[in-house]
């Protein structure tokens, strides 16, 4: 796939089908801003923010817009095991890129071990070799193996969008407070540690 074709390129509500700003999750202020202004997305897309800020209600609609199950997995496998998502997806409207791809996948830390099972459930074709044994592997390694053997692909380029109490906006990484954070940690740590 060529990046300038990335799959999505704008997200917003659905003229048909408005989300009353009264209710959650419109009034987080990521997802009013979502609602009220649209979002432009790049070929990757990154959202980083508070705790609560509604990063993954964002994310997980996405994925449901785009025929993703929100607990992982390619568009093919329609993992699920209890829903949890907000009403989001079904008032959003996604704008696709002329002739790319509706293949994708769709991974997150907090489900990625349901999702693992669910490949083990249900292996590869017989013509491809063993799958990977993603549970007997940490965390991170399972996550990068899985990246590692699913992803294919010339690179990417990186969009990062800040959500917060303003709702999105787009942000240099060096410019974020949680780098900020770590390089006034990284610099002095004994400052934060004398706290423990």
């Amino acid at each position: 796939m060529a990046f300038e074709r990335f799959p999505i390129r704008q997200l917003f509500e659905d003229p048909a089908n408005v989300l009353d700003r009264r209710s959650w999750p419109a009034t987080l202020p990521a997802v009013a801003h979502l609602l009220d202004h649209g979002l432009d997305l790049s070929p990757a897309t990154v959202f980083v923010g508070e705790n609560g800020s509604g990063k993954s209600t964002l994310v997980e609609a996405i994925a449901l817009s785009y025929g993703l199950s929100p607990e992982g997995g390619s568009t093919g496998a329609q993992h699920t095991t209890r829903s949890t998502e907000s009403e989001l997806a079904n008032h959003l409207q996604l704008v696709r890129n002329a002739g790319t791809t509706r293949r994708g996948y769709f991974l997150r830390a907090e489900t990625m071990h349901g999702l693992f099972t669910y490949l083990e459930l249900n292996p590869r074709a017989p013509q491809h070799e063993q799958d990977l044994t993603f549970h007997q592997m940490s965390h991170g390694e399972s996550f990068l193996e899985l990246v590692m053997d699913r992803f294919r692909g010339r690179g990417l380029w990186l969009q990062i969008l800040e959500v917060g109490s303003w709702g999105i906006r787009p942000k240099p990484w060096d410019e974020l407070d949680l780098v900020a954070n770590w390089q006034a940690f990284l610099s002095s740590p004994q400052r934060y540690l004398k706290h423990l």
